[in-house]
């Protein structure tokens, strides 16, 4: 049987091997492993010259990911929404959002009662992005007096919602370019979050 400390010594070797560092440390003569805590990703506020930017992210996101969920026609036919004009523009002028990381990221509140969209490259999926993102918003409709929130989700986004609080209000099926989805009307309520 191994020592306790030669446990912990194989645990961080072990994890050292994959990528992960560990430090080991002694507190009331026990030791113990400890990892550094993930670092909160710069956020930035999206400004009028990260339009095309964002339209970048939003088809990149639905391109490589949403055909695990989803036919070839319903992504070729949301990835087209990116670049249609008009379609996007309003949101995108009159909204109000964050860009995660190095341009990984973005969420939009549009209006202010409502995640108009949110988004994140398939290269930085699973990174906390939308977590971060997420919080951030919900924040700033907190600081603005705002009680509730709603969305509609699609099946990408909606577990990652429902993670962070959100509950599934009616799925409903939509058209784009006459292709149909489902997806689910969701919200918030920020008072007890």
């Amino acid at each position: 049987m191994l020592s306790l400390s030669r446990s912990l010594s194989s645990v961080k070797n072990a994890l050292s091997s994959v990528g992960m560092r560990g430090r080991c440390k002694s507190t009331s003569g026990r030791r113990r492993l400890t990892f550094p805590q993930a670092r909160p990703m710069a956020l930035r506020r999206i400004l009028p010259n990260d339009h095309f930017l964002v339209r970048e992210i939003y088809a990149d996101a639905i391109e490589s990911q949403a055909g695990l969920l989803y036919s070839q026609q319903q992504v070729q036919a949301w990835a087209a929404l990116a670049w249609l004009p008009g379609v996007l523009d309003r949101t995108f002028q009159e909204g109000s959002g964050w860009i995660s990381g190095a341009d990984a990221a973005f969420a939009i509140r549009y209006p202010s009662t409502r995640l108009a969209l949110l988004y994140c490259r398939g290269t930085a999926a699973r990174q906390g992005h939308g977590s971060q993102l997420l919080e951030q918003v919900e924040e700033d409709a907190r600081g603005d007096g705002i009680h509730r929130l709603s969305t509609e989700a699609s099946q990408l986004s909606r577990p990652l919602l429902e993670r962070r609080g959100w509950r599934v209000v009616a799925p409903e099926t939509i058209a784009i370019g006459g292709v149909e989805f489902e997806r689910y009307r969701m919200a918030k309520d920020l008072l007890q979050a």
